[in-house]
């Protein structure tokens, strides 16, 4: 029997196969697990200032159409500011898109490592804060972006202060970084609201934009949090 026949054999024996397509599978099982469960969870609420209800909780699937539509809105304020993928911004801004980082919310929730969730105003999409965390450190990095139509006075520093809470609450964090553009003086001075310091700026630090940037880094300990 010739190599290729023998390897054909071999390819249709029915626990062969099975085997083969088990391990083949194996990524999609564990997104449909992610997708099935939740470890870090966080849903709260506050009256900002304005007298607007903010709500901060993890995302869903049928939130497409509404972060989409918020995304596309406020381009010119987000789009400087973000992380630059080499794709047009409105292909980064598809169903198949944000059902990507939906899975990866899941995904990250699950395994401790991504907490992403999204900020409502009076029940409307409003936004997103998103904190990447390295566990086994006690650190996260941390960042959001708010539909100005419908942000109004308080709103970040409301759904900022909810998700700090959860961070150097339940999650046990000891430090929470961001790295600002210098250019985003609106960021700063939320950053600076919430508490963080600025410890320097880190020349070139990354590609928001279309262009490399420097970015200030601010940071906020559990000891200098005020709840």
């Amino acid at each position: 029997m010739s190599g290729a026949a023998g390897r054909l054999r071999v390819l249709t024996n029915p626990g062969v196969a099975m085997s083969i397509a088990r391990f083949h599978l194996r990524p999609l099982r564990r997104l449909a697990q992610a997708a099935g469960g939740v470890g870090l969870a966080l849903d709260a609420a506050e009256v900002a200032p304005s007298g607007s209800t903010v709500r901060v909780r993890l995302p869903r699937l049928t939130d497409a159409p509404a972060w989409r539509s918020a995304r596309l809105r406020n381009r010119e304020a987000i789009e400087p500011f973000w992380a630059s993928t080499g794709r047009g911004w409105g292909s980064q801004h598809t169903d198949r898109a944000w059902a990507g980082h939906w899975l990866t919310a899941r995904w990250g929730a699950r395994l401790g490592t991504f907490l992403s969730v999204v900020i409502e105003v009076d029940g409307r999409f409003a936004g997103q804060c998103e904190l990447r965390i390295e566990e086994h450190d006690r650190r996260g990095e941390a960042g959001i972006w708010l539909d100005a139509g419908l942000a109004g006075p308080g709103t970040a520093l409301v759904a900022g202060r909810l998700v700090l809470a959860y961070a150097f609450g339940p999650l046990g964090l000891v430090r929470v970084a961001a790295p600002v553009s210098t250019e985003n003086q609106r960021a700063a001075r939320l950053a600076a609201r919430l508490g963080f310091v600025r410890e320097g700026t880190m020349a070139a630090y990354m590609t928001v934009g279309g262009q490399r940037r420097d970015h200030d880094l601010w940071a906020l300990t559990v000891d200098s949090w005020r709840p």
